[in-house]
């Protein structure tokens, strides 16, 4: 039996997209904010992942990694060590030096930058865990302690490089990504007041989607169709009221000027003065988001770039034999076959198959004779094809 079913079970009444996730063996709560991705939700995430790493280097960002373990000296040089404190997990090495467990790398790459050749710009993205320690982590995979994170960088010494250039950059390739995962993004500014900090006034853009975790609110307008992520009663650029709307961050952009570098230069961690533009996209939490996007009843439906099966086949006991030939031959025009072969009855399979999700799904029951199967596809509408017909659809 192929281990991504071993852990589905039946949702309960009035599912939300988590318990779905739940009982389609998606996903395993270990304790607040804590999950543990079970097979499917690692073929998903690995799927997510690959649509973001290669939208990255088609727009010609280098992958690197950093450390989930940093030096806090990093951190309080920056000045972001006091300020994000309540959200930060520490430890103490045995070399009785301090560390943080990396809610994100800004310093690290920072310090990278001063390496690199001068006069140079550095486009460069890591995608790995990060951790944050949340008062209350809530909503499943949208807000959790430990999640994955694919955050973009643009570095340098030219202030206006990074600003003309860097932030439409990486404002590009969010975009790009998005579309490619099939959200529909909408893109939100945010408004702040003066006398918040310089880093804060630094975020630019935020992506978002509707989403029944209210993971944030938006504030969007009516009449001009501008969206904002701070709460306004009128539009800045209309005067016409604001509509609330419960959403989800699924990115953003952030401009930092040298608030990085600058406290870092001053600790004598650095040589020279660099200034940041970043991005980052919620993996884990698109996971989530995107459940709810292809959510289909009481099951889902993905997209075939994202599905962690294309085809599905499910069987009664008597054609099995004939559903395992099948299986084998469809593995000429896909390796994500996902052959069901348990020993239980239809019912169950059906139901393991609507969470499952594949886009095609083939069954083999008696209400066909042998060589003629039941085929859905992703508009879920049914219908009868012979072994010959079937081939010849999945080579088209």
């Amino acid at each position: 039996m192929n281990p991504a079913i071993l852990y589905t079970r039946r949702p309960p009444n009035e599912a939300t997209t988590l318990d779905l996730l739940n009982a389609g063996g998606y996903v395993l709560k270990q304790g607040a904010g804590l999950y543990v991705l079970l097979p499917l939700g690692t073929m998903l995430l690995r799927s997510i992942e690959s649509v973001i790493h290669q939208e990255a280097q088609s727009a010609g960002f280098y992958e690197l990694r950093a450390p989930a373990l940093q030096n806090s000296e990093l951190w309080e040089s920056s000045g972001r060590l006091e300020r994000f404190s309540e959200c930060m997990f520490f430890t103490k090495g045995n070399n009785a030096v301090d560390y943080v467990l990396g809610a994100s790398a800004e310093e690290v790459y920072t310090k990278l930058a001063d390496v690199k050749m001068p006069g140079e710009s550095l486009a460069i993205y890591s995608l790995g865990e990060r951790f944050r320690n949340e008062y209350r982590p809530t909503s499943g995979l949208v807000r959790s302690n430990v999640f994955r994170l694919a955050d973009f960088y643009y570095v340098g010494s030219d202030a206006d490089d990074v600003r003309n250039k860097g932030i439409p950059k990486l404002a590009g390739l969010l975009e790009s990504a998005f579309k490619q995962l099939g959200f529909d993004a909408k893109l939100a500014l945010r408004v702040f007041d003066n006398d918040l900090d310089e880093a804060n006034r630094g975020a630019l853009y935020s992506y978002w989607t509707e989403s029944e975790s209210k993971q944030c609110q938006v504030y969007s307008c009516p009449q001009c169709g501008q969206h904002y992520r701070t709460k306004l009663d009128y539009c800045p650029t209309c005067h016409s009221g604001t509509v609330q709307i419960d959403a989800a961050e699924l990115g953003d952009v952030s401009y930092l000027n040298n608030s990085i570098s600058k406290g870092m230069l001053s600790a004598g961690l650095i040589q020279s003065e660099s200034y940041m533009a970043i991005a980052g996209i919620g993996v884990t939490r698109c996971m989530q988001l995107l459940a709810e996007k292809c959510r289909c009843g009481n099951g889902f439906v993905w997209p075939q770039n994202i599905a962690p099966f294309e085809v599905q086949i499910i069987s009664n006991k008597a054609r099995l034999s004939e559903a395992t030939e099948l299986a084998d031959k469809m593995q000429t025009f896909s390796h994500r076959i996902l052959l069901d072969d348990r020993d239980c009855g239809l019912g169950r399979k059906f139901i393991d198959a609507d969470l499952i999700g594949a886009p095609i799904r083939i069954t083999l029951g008696k209400n066909t004779p042998a060589g003629v199967f039941e085929l859905l596809r992703e508009e879920r509408i049914k219908e009868e094809i012979s072994l010959s017909a079937l081939l010849q659809r999945m080579e088209e």
